[in-house]
């Protein structure tokens, strides 16, 4: 449940119909994972009250800004004071930041998401040729970074020849090196196709391509998040093209989004005694295990490669294992660092008393029968166990009652 206290952040979704909205939850986790104390709300609007909503919107001084839905992609570029040269390209913004001053400042991150999401897959781009159905918003902020990515040719297919058209034409003032043209339904003959339009969203659209000329050598790409297997990518996985879904895309612009609009602890807290709290809060983020073991090398068993080595406290390893590094944004990797720090004095001043583990128990075992030798036949006898020998032996493989630090 989150506290709404005087320095509670708002933010928003903006869109027009309902059924554009996406769900927040994923930027609701983010923003639990960032500790952000603020609020995040839909904000279904019609085209024609956009701009009342805007001018609302930049008086509330608690107000941080909002993301952009369709179909106001390109209508909100008017209410922006500035917005950034791809933005600006691409003739819309789907993030917008209020500044201290009350100014908007805009952005698109959709085809910023999309690269690094192909990225994620190891997906090259570099002088392939490809296939683009779409000519709007997202499409168009794909296009701009697909040619920034260095592909060698681009085809553009859309519904409405003239906004494929003025796509080009833009392309081309930027890229004047860059192949474009505009095609058909046709994909063949292109390295990757993309689906960046709206088609699959419902059962009764019909695909963007024709699904009988797609190769087997072909990567088809789709933005649509719901529902993650579309039609497109169930006729091209027919094929035996390799898919790629949407939803890589949207998890990349979520951290991209919450970056540009500022989704951060807030700076008067960053060092604050409650510190503490929020280290033992991110430590949900890692998994440590506390064993003590005679070969430092142990502890590296079965760590990713960017695991830290362990770090040492009175005889014990401490190992961490970090999570994927996707799911992880810069700003929690320091203060994960940070708590990790925290944490690791924390259990460096307490008495720490642990019990072995099997392994632990069968080497000791071992070790002693292996240094201990075998007695004489005549002294085979059985021996009450206070003698000074059994002492000996229950001295050697007990556990110390607390382990004082070095």
């Amino acid at each position: 449940m989150i506290e709404i206290t005087e320095h509670t952040a708002i933010w928003g979704i903006l869109a027009g119909p309902a059924e554009a909205v996406e769900p927040p939850q994923g930027l609701h986790r983010l923003m639990e994972r960032r500790h952000v104390d603020g609020v995040l709300f839909p904000l279904v609007v019609a085209p024609e009250d956009l701009g009342t909503l805007v001018a609302g919107l930049k008086t509330i001084r608690n107000f941080r800004g909002f993301i952009v839905n369709a179909p106001h992609k390109s209508a909100a570029v008017a209410f922006c004071d500035q917005v950034t040269l791809r933005a600006k390209a691409t003739g819309a913004v789907n993030a917008i930041r209020r500044e201290p001053n009350g100014q908007l400042i805009g952005d698109i991150l959709d085809g910023a998401g999309f690269l690094a999401g192909l990225q994620q897959f190891a997906i090259e781009l570099a002088e392939r040729r490809v296939f683009l159905a779409g000519a709007g918003a997202t499409a168009s902020a794909i296009a701009f970074a697909l040619a920034d990515a260095g592909i060698a040719h681009l085809t553009i297919s859309n519904r409405t020849t003239e906004k494929a058209e003025s796509l080009k034409e833009r392309l081309a003032s930027h890229f004047p090196s860059l192949t474009v043209e505009i095609g058909t339904l046709d994909a063949s003959g292109h390295d990757i196709v993309i689906n960046a339009t709206a088609l699959g969203r419902k059962i009764s659209d019909p695909l963007p391509v024709i699904p009988g000329r797609l190769s087997r050598d072909q990567i088809i790409a789709d933005v649509i998040t719901q529902p993650e297997m579309t039609a497109l990518l169930s006729a091209a996985r027919g094929r035996g093209c390799r898919i790629h879904p949407g939803k890589p895309m949207l998890a990349w612009q979520l951290e991209l989004l919450a970056d540009f609009i500022e989704m951060h602890a807030r700076a008067d807290d960053a060092w604050g005694l409650d510190r503490l709290g929020h280290a033992l809060v991110f430590c949900r983020a890692w998994t440590f295990r506390l064993y003590q073991t005679p070969d430092p090398a142990a502890a590296f068993h079965g760590q990713r490669r960017s695991a830290s080595p362990p770090a040492r406290y009175s005889g014990l390893e401490v190992s961490w294992k970090k999570l994927p590094s996707w799911n992880i944004s810069p700003a929690p990797q320091f203060s994960l660092l940070v708590s990790r720090l925290l944490v690791s004095r924390l259990l460096a001043s307490l008495p720490l008393a642990l019990p072995p583990t099997p392994l632990q128990r069968i080497r000791r075992r071992e070790a002693l029968r292996s240094a201990t030798p075998a007695p004489p036949p005549s002294a085979q006898t059985p021996r009450p166990r206070t003698d000074s020998a059994w002492s000996a032996k229950r001295a050697a493989t007990a556990w110390p009652a607390t382990t004082s630090r070095p």
